[in-house]
């Protein structure tokens, strides 16, 4: 979701589950600088404890993130209530970061507001009242209560006109509910995956150190198969 749909994120307001965004791509990088160096780690017994070492962090970053997002599924729907509705009522229009976040998610779920557009509260006096000023009956300025991102066919300035063939009636947290939960449920796959991949290199790590030959051995090994040669070149002498 970070690099698809990153601009979801400031709409959603618990800690853990952006800690988590953190630790996935520490994870990352953590496989990333591992596997530069997973043949040297064969060769050299510091560098195989090295590569060991940096695993088992990675494994313990990908378990606790599948721990959070386990953990967060189960307020998911509750928080998303909570943070969506906050957005549209009390900060729409006044935060940028939020403002942009809710326009992104009610143009990509042809939705608009939390629960409706009645999250958008209309002005004071009805749209074409009139009022006396001058000397003469004047209509009141169309005022635009309802952002451009709710109409159905997006145009500048079209919000001004809340028609239902205009705008969209249903809110917006529905749909970015199944989308939070998609994402977590990607996560919960992924870290099973990533844990999977990181138990199989431990067992060959472990296999590679029980089966891999001394230098004591391999100095016999040697001096066995120099031993034949002179042998050999003794007997052709």
């Amino acid at each position: 979701m970070y690099f698809i749909k990153g601009d979801y994120i400031p709409l959603i307001r618990n800690e853990i589950y952006l800690y988590s965004i953190m630790m996935m791509a520490a994870c990352g990088i953590l496989v990333t600088l591992n596997s530069c160096f997973s043949n040297c780690a064969y060769q050299n017994i510091c560098a195989t404890v090295l590569y060991t070492l940096v695993l088992l962090l990675g494994m313990g970053l990908d378990a606790l993130v599948g721990h959070n997002a386990f953990m967060f599924m189960g307020t998911v729907s509750r928080e998303l209530d909570v943070s969506l509705k906050q957005a549209v009522r009390l900060y729409y229009g006044k935060n940028e970061t939020l403002t942009k976040a809710v326009d992104f998610l009610q143009f990509e779920g042809a939705c608009c507001g939390a629960f409706g557009f009645v999250d958008y509260p209309k002005k004071v006096y009805e749209d074409g009242d009139t009022f006396y000023a001058n000397g003469s009956y004047r209509v009141k300025p169309k005022l635009q209560y309802i952002p451009d991102s709710c109409c159905w066919d997006y145009v500048v300035g079209c919000g001004k006109w809340d028609h239902p063939n205009n705008i969209y009636l249903h809110g917006c947290t529905p749909y970015f509910q199944n989308e939070v939960i998609f994402n977590l449920n990607m996560t919960l796959y992924l870290s099973a995956l990533v844990l999977g991949i990181h138990i199989f290199e431990l067992l060959l790590i472990f296999i590679l150190c029980v089966f891999k030959p001394t230098d004591k051995a391999k100095h016999q090994k040697m001096t066995k198969v120099n031993g034949a040669k002179g042998h050999r070149d003794f007997l052709s002498i």
